[in-house]
């Protein structure tokens, strides 16, 4: 089956404490295992779905959800363009309940994106939840920031601009940075792809969605995941599962020195050690990134799913 004849079916997927848009990806000829994908910050259902439907295509159940907070599921503030957190235990939370409701149906595997990793891997110390998954896959993970700055004095800016933020506004909740509203990255300037192309189609989805759009952070978002990379960053993790992680070499959103010193303190620690795979000089939106990197990636990806070159239907993905 061709992975552009695959159409997804728009749901919703409940948690404990909040309902969020979702979309599955349902494989013609299945082959028994399911994949659920935990995406970053400010992306959305329709952003990677070249590769969802090569997944599927190879036979494989593709589930994707929005945060809450971000693409088509509930805004929390006020601005629904305000990217706001109090604690990433919220999104642990959420992504621990959807791993409960595809527990037992068949194999899972989890491809975490960006803060997805940073996400997933805070999920992970609850052992009931790593106990259900066959195996992991970490692209782009968000492991730290990638300003050049001790995390204090970081800290201690987020205290100060969120004085500032509160002086000159009234809101309870303000943006990190002043009036950090949704715009598209530029190639070659800000964007997180070499791929003119590729940049082009994704904000290309922001005009027909523009209800999914999402500007900058908050400052209590910031101060939330310098919480959670501390937490993260010193837990003694040990993988019981085959994980993947794929670093970009030239990341210009997270800290690619920072993932690759975490994968090799869990290496040490883990029954199952991560294989890692950094491809040099890719920027961080490695999914759509230009060819090289992207097939790079891919390519290593359907290995590591022993997805064979006779499996794959790679029209439209890899070509």
């Amino acid at each position: 089956m061709s992975a552009e004849n695959i159409i997804p079916e728009r749901v919703t997927i409940s948690t404990r404490k909040h309902s969020l848009e979702g979309m599955i990806y349902h494989p013609k000829n299945p082959i028994n295992s399911q994949v659920l994908i935990v995406p970053g910050r400010n992306e959305m259902l329709y952003k990677y779905q070249d590769f969802y439907k090569l997944l599927s295509a190879c036979g494989i159940k593709v589930i994707i959800y929005d945060h809450i907070g971000q693409g088509f599921s509930p805004r929390i503030t006020e601005d629904s363009q305000m990217c706001h957190i109090d604690t990433f235990d919220t999104y642990a939370d959420d992504l621990v309940d959807v791993v409960d409701t595809l527990y037992g149906h068949m194999p899972l595997t989890v491809i975490s994106i960006s803060m997805g990793g940073l996400i997933t891997l805070k999920a992970l110390q609850n052992k009931a939840m790593a106990d259900k998954i066959e195996q992991c896959i970490f692209i782009s993970p968000f492991l730290g920031l990638k300003q050049h700055l001790p995390y204090c004095f970081i800290k201690a800016i987020t205290h100060l601009r969120d004085f500032i933020n509160r002086l000159n506004s009234s809101k309870k909740v303000s943006f990190f940075y002043f009036n950090d509203y949704f715009r598209p990255r530029v190639v070659g300037v800000d964007a997180n792809t070499h791929s003119e192309d590729k940049n082009k189609e994704y904000y290309a989805l922001y005009q027909k969605y523009p209800e999914a759009k999402l500007g900058g952070i908050t400052t209590e978002w910031l101060r939330a995941a310098l919480r959670c990379l501390n937490d993260v960053r010193s837990y003694r993790y040990n993988f019981k599962f085959k994980s993947l992680f794929v670093i970009a070499g030239n990341d210009n959103i997270v800290s690619s020195p920072d993932a690759l010193r975490f994968v090799q303190k869990t290496a040490e620690n883990s029954a199952f050690p991560p294989e890692m795979l950094c491809i040099s000089d890719c920027l961080h939106d490695i999914l759509i990134e230009d060819d090289p990197y992207r097939k790079q990636a891919i390519q290593s990806i359907m290995k590591f799913l022993q997805l064979d070159d006779n499996q794959q239907n790679t029209q439209g993905v890899l070509s």
